[in-house]
């Protein structure tokens, strides 16, 4: 990387801060392309239709004090990029912090981050359920995530995360009035209170402007890129 101890909102308590997203850019519109990538699609008339170019899905790890990509991987356009997070924390130095999205949420994710001594900060799928292990000092609380259900009912191979609840009240920000969770592998509440975490994943906004800078204006607005 090339972030730097004065680099601004680079870092947090001492943890480098990087964010993981995707991006998708338009290709050529090549028979090699399409079966490489793919097309989107959409309905019309309850009939699925191609989209006009093909698209690829960059997905990378970005310093969100320089807007460096760090790492990143290019994939067909519909593939699930879960499975690609392991190589993409390859790119993150130990002691850093990486903020992803409920995209990138799953045990097998975590336990690569805490493998290569790397915190995370993230969103929370809907579908996601815990059990209270312990209620902390700031009303966030602990629980464990299991690789499988026979896990969870033995009790075994479990990872302690803690899970953070919040509410926007503010009418002008999109979410407003809904109920949001988010997990993080910090777990000392007094260290890490919930509200200084909630404002800072939304640092991982600085991900969207990184993608602006390259779609808008270093690549040509009306020109697919060829690969």
């Amino acid at each position: 990387g090339i972030v730097t101890a004065q680099t601004r909102r680079a870092f947090c308590q001492g943890m480098r801060l990087l964010a993981i997203d995707g991006v998708h850019f338009k290709i050529a519109d090549t028979p090699a392309n399409a079966a490489a990538f793919g097309r989107p699609t959409t309905k019309r008339y309850g009939d699925h239709v191609d989209g006009g170019y093909p698209q690829v899905h960059a997905i990378g790890l970005m310093e969100l004090g320089t807007h460096m990509i760090c790492e990143a991987v290019l994939k067909a356009s519909k593939k699930n990029e879960y499975p690609l997070v392991g190589h993409l924390l390859k790119g993150a130095p130990q002691g850093s912090l990486v903020l992803w999205d409920k995209g990138f949420y799953g045990y097998k994710a975590v336990g690569q981050a805490l493998n290569r001594q790397v915190h995370v900060l993230g969103r929370v799928k809907r579908s996601a359920t815990f059990t209270r292990i312990k209620t902390l000092s700031d009303g966030s609380f602990l629980a464990k995530i299991y690789p499988t259900t026979k896990d969870k009912r033995h009790d075994t191979r479990g990872i302690v995360i803690r899970i953070i609840k919040y509410t926007f009240e503010d009418e002008n920000r999109p979410g407003h009035g809904e109920r949001h969770r988010l997990f993080t592998t910090l777990l000392d509440a007094d260290q890490y209170p919930a509200p200084q975490l909630v404002v800072l994943y939304h640092e991982r906004w600085e991900f969207e402007l990184g993608n602006d800078e390259v779609k808008t204006h270093q690549l040509t607005k009306d020109m697919p890129t060829h690969l």
